[in-house]
């Protein structure tokens, strides 16, 4: 399945981002960049997971 593919990407960052906040902290560009990473590859994984909301959301804007 190709949401898998993300799945280790995912644990990687997730992983990455916490560390980098708790020796760096939250507003530490290197956390920031970590937590954009992040919700680039979540929506990535959303739109996956459910192909029509992209569809929905638009038809109610």
């Amino acid at each position: 399945m190709e949401l898998m593919k993300y799945v280790e990407e995912y644990k990687y960052l997730k992983i990455e981002m916490e560390k980098s906040g708790s020796i760096y902290g939250l507003s530490d560009p290197r956390t920031i960049k970590y937590s954009q990473d992040l919700d680039i590859l979540i929506n990535k994984m959303m739109k996956i997971r459910y192909p029509g909301l992209a569809r929905r959301i638009k038809r109610l804007s």
